[in-house]
C-alpha cells in the first residue's frame, strides 16, 4: 500500500477542479522570483516552504506572512531556507509558495475520512486554531446533497458567527454550503482519496478562501474491491423509542431519559411492569406487549437485573 499528500500547491490545484476557491499563488525558487510573483499577486503576501518532507511549515521557520514589499519578499525567501536547512538539512525543498494573504473571516474547517463501517464520511466545524478546543463539529455520512449541508452548517453552536452576531454583518453561507458540496462531490469522485482537512476556510461577507488543506491518497483503495458494508442510517432516524426501565423517580436514569424525550416527535413507549403510565405516556410490562414497531430502544435498568 502506498500513500502520498498532495502539497499545498497540488491541493489548490485540486479545489480550483471542484470551484472551491483558493489563493493565488505561484512557486519560486530564488529571491529575484519571489519579489516577482509577490508584485504580481498584490501585496500583502504569505510565503511558505514546499518539501514533501515538511509538514508542520511554522515549526521549521518555513512561514512567514505579511509580506509587504519587493524586497521583503527576496528577504523572506532566503531566511525561509536558512531556517529549513538549519532545522531539516537532509529535507528535498521543492521550492517556496508565494500566495496571497487572506483577511481575516469566520475560521471554519470543511474534513473527511473514510469509516470501517459507514464508508465515507465528512465532518465540518469551526476550525483554525480553535478547533481542537472548541470541537464544534458535525457529520454526515456521503452521499449528501443541499440540504443535508445547509442542516450541518445550521446546526453546529457558533452558526451565529455565521449568520451574524452582534455588530457583524452575515457571511456567505451559499459560498459555504456550495464548497462542501463540491468537496463531497470531489470525495466521492476519487476513488483514492481517503482522508482531508481543509482548515481553515475563511468565509467572509461575500466569498470565502481556502487557506490550507491537508489531501492523502491511497493506492490501496483502488485495489481493494471488497465493498463496505452498507449501514441503513435511517437508524439515526427513529420513529418508535422503547425506554426500558422508564421510571417517575427523579434521579434515576430512566426518568432522565424519558424526560429528554418528550420532545421526540415519534412514539415513546416505556417499559415498566409495575406501573399503567410514565410521565403521561401509557407503560406497557414487555417490549412485546407494544402495540407497534420500535427502531430503537434504550435499556436503563441496572446490569444486575
Amino acid at each position: 500500500m502506498v500513500r502520498w499528500m498532495l502539497s499545498e500547491a497540488e491541493g489548490y490545484d485540486f479545489l480550483k477542479k471542484y470551484d472551491v476557491p483558493v489563493p493565488e499563488y505561484f512557486i519560486i525558487n530564488s529571491p529575484e522570483d519571489a519579489a516577482k510573483a509577490a508584485e504580481k499577486i498584490g501585496f500583502p503576501v504569505v510565503m511558505k516552504i514546499v518539501s514533501p518532507q515538511i509538514i508542520h511549515k511554522s515549526d521549521a521557520g518555513g512561514v512567514i506572512v505579511n509580506v509587504k514589499t519587493a524586497e521583503d519578499a527576496k528577504s523572506a525567501y532566503t531566511k525561509i531556507l536558512t531556517n529549513v536547512k538549519a532545522c531539516k538539512p537532509q529535507a528535498e525543498i521543492e521550492g517556496v509558495i508565494v500566495e496571497s494573504m487572506a483577511k481575516p473571516g469566520v475560521e471554519l474547517i470543511i474534513g473527511g475520512k473514510i469509516d470501517p463501517t459507514f464508508g465515507k464520511i465528512v465532518t465540518f466545524g469551526i476550525g483554525g486554531t480553535m478547533v481542537e478546543l472548541v470541537k464544534d463539529v458535525t457529520m454526515r455520512v456521503l452521499p449528501v446533497n443541499e440540504e443535508d449541508v445547509r442542516s450541518m452548517v445550521r446546526e453546529i453552536k457558533s452558526y451565529k458567527l455565521i449568520a451574524g452576531y452582534r455588530e457583524e454583518k452575515p457571511k456567505d453561507e451559499d459560498t459555504l454550503v456550495k464548497s462542501i458540496l463540491n468537496v463531497c462531490r470531489a470525495f466521492e469522485e476519487n476513488e483514492d482519496l481517503i482522508e482531508f482537512d481543509i482548515n481553515p476556510l475563511r468565509l467572509y461577507e461575500k466569498g470565502g478562501v481556502a487557506v490550507d488543506t491537508v489531501f492523502i491518497f491511497s493506492d490501496d483503495e483502488k485495489k481493494n474491491d471488497t465493498e463496505i458494508p452498507q449501514v441503513d442510517i435511517s437508524i439515526f432516524d427513529p420513529q418508535a423509542i422503547a425506554v426500558i426501565g422508564a421510571s417517575e423517580t427523579p434521579g434515576k436514569m430512566g426518568y432522565a431519559v424519558m424526560h429528554k424525550l418528550a420532545t421526540f416527535p415519534g412514539n415513546k413507549y416505556p417499559i415498566n411492569p409495575n406501573r399503567d403510565s410514565v410521565l403521561g405516556f401509557k407503560a406497557y410490562p414487555s417490549v412485546l406487549n407494544v402495540p407497534g414497531p420500535v427502531n430503537m430502544a434504550v435499556i436503563t435498568v441496572p446490569s444486575k437485573s
